[in-house]
């Protein structure tokens, strides 16, 4: 039998599981790939791990996990890259950051457990601002770095995604091969590229004491650094690609360090900042609303405008029917609400477009608090039951007692 405080911890502890619940259970989510590698591929040396991850409030992070007797391990950070998945920006061209949806984890399978030598299973996920986590993917990758031939390395600048910018920007890695082979120390075979472009060879032979370190059974091994210098003044601001190719003396070959970059030597150009003003003049099927952008990112604003919907965080998607469009550039504008269905909760939220993509304000919703929501009404009408549930427990218990 139920005592009467062990009844109300119960009601206690279900209402706050329902609030918990009823908060996320209609989280979106952040939504993307874990692309590369394939699942079940055999790989040696340095691998890139890449996909994309969006969310309609912004992807706060993409964590890579090993996962290692039941565990996850934490490896590191997935780096957003602009530019390196044109595609998806093409297709959600509404969500926020959709021109760096791309990311990218450069993984060192020698590091691994074994020295990269075994079956190893990665898993990604994503978090949102909000905290709600989604699950991009899972794989089992095979490591051969016993029977590997080709040579390997990565960039240590720029980083993926990274910025560069100067006369002489400074282009570092690190590139290494199997025994019995070499790398010639004069860097005479490592090739250095930007957009496809060879533009000379790097200078080679630099002590590395992490990479002699951690890899000492190389040839190479105390002399595994190399750089090349170049002036990023001579391009255009904005995404390009760097990458090497080495060589070694066995005549085996392979590409090193290959991602996007952002060259800038200008003023940095940033998605729009934009905040949602209150909602007033609420008419049945009307109401006003409106927002400010507060910066233009360095780049014109080409739309900006309010959208609705009633579920929290709307976006002002072209096919979308409750958006308004209200000008260009900068600073306050007044946007008008129609089509609406009175006694219903919207959520508004201010959004500015620029070459770089679509921000968004926070959301704003109304009628402020006179109707329930959906996660509002599952609150009251589960509290209601819990209610009823505990008060029949507590008579039946009374009447057991008597």
């Amino acid at each position: 039998m139920f005592s009467r405080k062990r009844l109300t911890m119960l009601t206690i502890l279900g209402v706050f599981f329902l609030l918990c619940f009823s908060q996320h259970a209609l989280a979106s989510g952040p939504f993307g790939t874990f692309a590369t590698p394939s699942d079940g591929a055999t790989v040696s040396g340095v691998v890139s791990l890449t996909g994309w991850a969006l969310d309609d409030v912004a992807v706060a992070h993409v964590k890579i996990y090993l996962i290692a007797g039941g565990s996850l391990v934490y490896m590191g950070d997935g780096v957003f890259v602009e530019g390196a998945r044109p595609d998806v920006a093409h297709a959600f061209p509404a969500y926020p950051n959709s021109q760096k949806a791309g990311w990218a984890y450069s993984l060192v399978t020698n590091f691994l457990p074994d020295g990269g030598n075994s079956a190893y299973t990665i898993q990604v996920i994503a978090t949102d601002n909000e905290g709600t986590q989604t699950t991009l993917g899972m794989k089992t990758i095979h490591c051969d770095n016993n029977n590997a031939v080709k040579p390997f390395g990565d960039f240590d600048t720029p980083t993926p995604g990274g910025i560069a910018s100067g006369s002489a920007f400074r282009n570092s890695g690190w590139a290494l091969t199997p025994q019995p082979n070499t790398i010639p120390t004069d860097g005479s075979t490592i090739r250095f590229f930007i957009d496809g472009v060879y533009k000379g060879n790097a200078t080679y032979n630099i002590y590395r004491s992490d990479i002699a370190a951690l890899l000492p059974g190389y040839t190479n091994s105390s002399g595994a650094g190399a750089y090349f210098d170049f002036d990023t003044t001579a391009y255009p601001d904005g995404v390009h690609t760097i990458f090497w190719t080495a060589t070694d003396n066995g005549g085996n070959s392979e590409g090193i360090g290959s991602q996007y970059f952002t060259i800038q030597n200008g003023p940095p150009v940033t998605a729009p900042v934009v905040t949602t003003t209150t909602i007033t003049d609420i008419t049945g099927p009307t109401a006003s609303g409106g927002g400010t952008v507060t910066s233009d990112g360095n780049n014109p604003v080409t739309a900006r405008g309010v959208c609705w919907s009633e579920f929290p965080h709307p976006l002002a998607s072209a096919s979308s029917p409750n958006k308004t469009i209200d000008g260009t550039g900068t600073g306050t504008f007044t946007s008008a609400l129609t089509g609406l269905t009175p006694g219903t909760t919207y959520y508004v939220r201010a959004y500015a477009v620029n070459s770089k993509g679509t921000s968004y304000g926070d959301d704003v919703s109304f009628p402020p608090s006179s109707i329930p929501t959906l996660n509002e009404w599952g609150m009251i009408i589960m509290a209601i039951l819990l209610l009823g549930f505990a008060s029949w427990m507590m008579k039946r218990n009374h009447q057991d007692m008597m």
